[in-house]
């Protein structure tokens, strides 16, 4: 059972309980606790160990309903004498027997279909095939868990005697692989724990946003399939730590590896890039392998705290990432990207760094706008409404900002509401989105570094996230600029200050008396020419 300081967390000063209702149990505690997924309970104290104390009382009366209500659809099965009849050995011999052939006729199937048999499916069907004096028969989880350890013993036996006979070297392979891979399942996961690497990702990813940890979830599925999340080891974690550094980029997405496991890929790509002919495969950088790691630390967090596993396999592998150091564009390189700059080029595109430069925002966020996010509010005050973010949490989705002056008077408002026909179209054509990427991909993010690298200021530590940290830089040096304002328009956290509690509060009316002061020397050299735009 997970610890109860495990699900405590701050909202505010005041410390708040949450746990996870598990999917199966939601039906039955829905009128203790209505429709919702998670348990909330403030518990009314700015202190942790008194905290502590009070979750440990409320976790227990939480476990407490769980396991009644555990009982409701999962009651014990009960030993009959029917059932202890046909427990007698004759009789299971027969299942193992049966269970036996069914392994050695697996027939044009592989090693690897063998290596993801489940001994309780293949003894489930086995007492299918079994009659006792015509009579068919229960199978129960008390006699498939007393038949599977005998059953592993007679696979190894019976692979022992094809050997000795000779006669059939692959039914042969195929009863050790079996026997091998029914043994790994036995000491990796307890029967009450068998939830499989793909069921644990499905349950995280109902609480969690699928945007953001799609493809490194995708790796861990890939790569682990039906395997218990019990099992999984460290030792598991740095082979595919290993795997993903040997895997390309866009490999998920390209035809050539379509229905290749990652660690076939990584060998491809290996033997590949070997060959001084061949054109070499551009690899995934090391800060984006760190990221996945990141990642997954939450994901087995989840796990653990779920009690679909005892720890955290993924803990203090993470690296740092080699740009790690906060970077961004010094008063010469703003200078020689916004020289002389037009925001309607490229189909209205260069809005993108001047949105991200006044606002640090994100590029997948600007990218991703619609005409609907961009409005004047209820003073008047033109704003940005993020309606989601790579920040947002359970309790705070997405947030709201006032546009600067100088993008105003640049034309920016202007152009929104000449074109805005359809609301939920995205004001720059051309970005798309799927299951396992964002809005900053594609065209526009080329599109962007092509910009940097023609400015000559892009390098492993300057990219076009670099705005976003030339936005807080000018910020905090700025005497005009309150550190809560330029903190809520960024989306950063606003930390345990004075300003704890109030930041999402303030109004876009309120920001814009900071935001308006916030200038980067390049004013003068934004050029907007309407008259450039490719596309009307």
């Amino acid at each position: 059972m997970a610890q109860p300081k495990n699900r405590l967390y701050l909202r505010g000063k005041t410390y708040w309980y949450q746990r996870y209702i598990p999917k199966d149990l939601r039906r039955l505690l829905k009128k203790k606790y209505g429709t919702v997924t998670l348990i909330q309970r403030s518990l009314k104290t700015r202190d942790y160990d008194e905290a502590i104390i009070k979750a440990k009382a409320f976790d227990l009366q939480v476990e407490i309903e769980f396991k009644a209500a555990e009982r409701q659809i999962r009651p014990k099965t009960i030993d009959t004498l029917y059932e202890r009849e046909l427990t007698k050995p004759e009789f299971k011999r027969r299942i193992i027997a049966e269970a036996i052939l069914q392994i050695k006729n697996v027939g044009k199937s592989t090693t690897d279909t063998i290596q993801n048999l489940n001994a309780d499916d293949l003894i489930y069907n086995a007492i299918q095939n079994v009659r006792d004096d015509d009579h068919p028969v229960l199978p129960t989880q008390n006699l498939i868990d007393e038949i599977r350890p005998l059953l592993i013993k007679d696979l190894i036996r019976a692979f022992g005697s094809e050997m000795k006979a000779g006669t059939d070297p692959i039914r042969a392979m195929y009863l050790e692989k079996a026997a091998e891979n029914f043994i790994r399942r036995e000491s990796e996961t307890p029967i009450e724990k068998h939830v499989t690497v793909k069921q644990a990702i499905h349950q995280f990813l109902e609480h969690y946003s699928k945007r953001q940890y799609a493809f490194a979830l995708y790796i861990l599925e890939r790569t682990f399939g039906d395997r218990a999340i019990h099992g999984i080891k460290r030792t598991d974690i740095r082979t595919v730590e290993k795997i993903l550094y040997g895997l390309p980029k866009n490999w998920s997405r390209a035809k050539e590896f379509k229905n290749k496991t990652p660690q076939q890929i990584a060998d491809h790509v290996e033997e590949h890039n070997r060959k001084e002919t061949q054109i070499a495969y551009q690899m995934l950088k090391h800060d984006s392998v760190q990221k996945y790691i990141g990642k997954w630390v939450t994901f087995f967090n989840f796990c653990v705290a779920e009690e679909m596993m005892d720890r955290n396999p993924s803990l203090n592998i993470k690296k740092k990432p080699v740009g790690s150091d906060k970077t961004n564009f010094g008063l010469d390189a703003l200078i020689s990207f916004f020289n002389d700059f037009n925001p309607f080029k490229e189909n209205g595109w260069g809005w993108i760094p001047l949105i991200s430069l006044y606002h640090g925002t994100r590029g997948n966020e600007v990218a991703g706008l619609k005409f609907r996010d961009v409005f004047r509010d209820d003073d008047g005050i033109w704003v940005i409404d993020l309606k989601e973010t790579k920040t947002d949490s359970e309790y705070k989705k997405g947030r709201r900002f006032p546009i600067h002056p100088k993008l105003i008077d640049w034309g920016f408002t202007k152009r929104i509401d000449e074109r805005r026909s359809d609301s939920n179209a995205m004001i720059f054509e051309g970005v798309y989105r799927t299951d396992q990427n964002n809005f900053y991909e594609g065209d526009v993010q080329h599109m962007m570094d092509k910009w940097l690298i023609e400015a000559n200021i892009k390098d492993d530590r300057h990219t076009y996230h670099s705005f976003r940290h030339t936005f807080a830089f000018f910020a905090r040096k700025s005497k005009m600029v309150a550190d809560p304002d330029w903190k809520t328009i960024g989306g950063w956290s606003l930390g345990k200050d004075a300003s704890t509690g109030y930041g999402d509060a303030i109004p876009p009316v309120d920001l814009l008396e900071s935001l308006q002061h916030l200038e980067f020397g390049i004013e003068n050299l934004i050029n907007p020419d309407t008259n450039l735009e490719t596309k009307e």
